[in-house]
């Protein structure tokens, strides 16, 4: 019987984590979970040493990394911080994995710019116009010096498996259950997928030896607004509590780009598929959520 490569999850009980995990566990990879909370085991990545020791231990044929502070407001608060996490730990990764070790690292849509060039981007229109864009920028740079890499840029919605976190879909769906205060920005568009098909793609990457640097979003974009709207209207959820607003209104936050759509053109050709519409990937949302409901009721 053949034996099942070797990968290791760096950023396991984050958001993505438990979806990434699922993915490559179905596409048979002896998965070694890391992480700090609801993992299998735990390294400090920021520690040169204690990379490298862990990584020497393990002998991943494969490593994905999830690691990240993604808080915008926070990176700009803290840029130095946001440099250790988004820069130097995937430096640290690259410093102690082998020359043949495949490396998936998970980067961000906070990369591009409206004042660079016209949506949606491609994959050279980047200028990060906040602290998190440039760290994360940075931490691109650091992976791609390893040459068996691929950088992945999207952003991410769907139903948290972990408890200490909530998704966008999820703070949606439960001001919506709850009937309390929603903002939603008009003037934010961004082309998001589902968790689970992240998880999907990262695993065609590496069975299809992808590198290099790509967008990884769906098919088209909508405003934020419009994504909770589509989501309340799935669900059969009034939108009485919500208020449509431009993002300019809110004073005290960290410079974001308005428009974030992404072209995922040459991801798709290198992987020879058509990404989902961002419609579509809400609809498996829901259907996730809607399927989750009714097994509740049946018990």
């Amino acid at each position: 019987m053949q034996q099942l490569k070797k990968c290791v999850v760096f950023g396991a009980s984050g958001l993505l984590g438990p979806y990434v995990c699922q993915a490559l566990t179905a596409h048979r990879y002896s998965v070694v979970e890391v992480g700090k909370d609801h993992a299998e085991t735990s390294c400090d990545l920021t520690l040169p040493s204690e990379t490298k020791k862990f990584i020497e231990k393990h002998q991943p044929a494969v490593v994905v990394n999830l690691v990240a502070m993604t808080n915008v407001d926070a990176c700009e608060e803290h840029p130095g911080t946001a440099d250790v996490l988004n820069r130097q730990t995937i430096e640290n990764i690259v410093n102690a994995i082998s020359p043949e070790t495949q490396l998936v690292h998970v980067s961000t849509d906070q990369v591009y710019s409206e004042q660079v060039g016209t949506p949606p981007y491609t994959e050279s229109m980047i200028g990060p116009i906040n602290a998190y864009g440039r760290t994360k920028l940075a931490g691109e740079e650091e992976a791609l010096k390893h040459k068996k890499s691929v950088v992945l840029r999207t952003n991410i919605f769907g139903a948290s498996q972990t408890p200490t976190r909530k998704s966008l879909s999820d703070f949606f769906i439960e001001s919506f259950q709850k009937q309390s205060p929603l903002k939603l920005f008009t003037d934010s568009i961004f082309t998001p997928l589902h968790m689970e098909t992240v998880g999907e793609m990262i695993a065609s990457c590496l069975e299809k030896e992808v590198y290099g640097v790509y967008n990884l979003a769906s098919r088209n974009g909508m405003s934020k607004a419009d994504f909770a709207l589509v989501i309340a209207n799935q669900l059969g959820a009034s939108t009485n509590n919500a208020e449509t607003m431009e993002s300019t209104a809110l004073v005290g936050r960290a410079p974001r780009p308005k428009d974030l759509r992404l072209d995922p053109s040459a991801l798709e050709q290198k992987l020879g598929i058509t990404m989902p519409t961002l419609e579509q990937e809400i609809l498996k949302a829901c259907a996730h959520l809607k399927s989750k409901s009714k097994a509740k009721q049946s018990v």
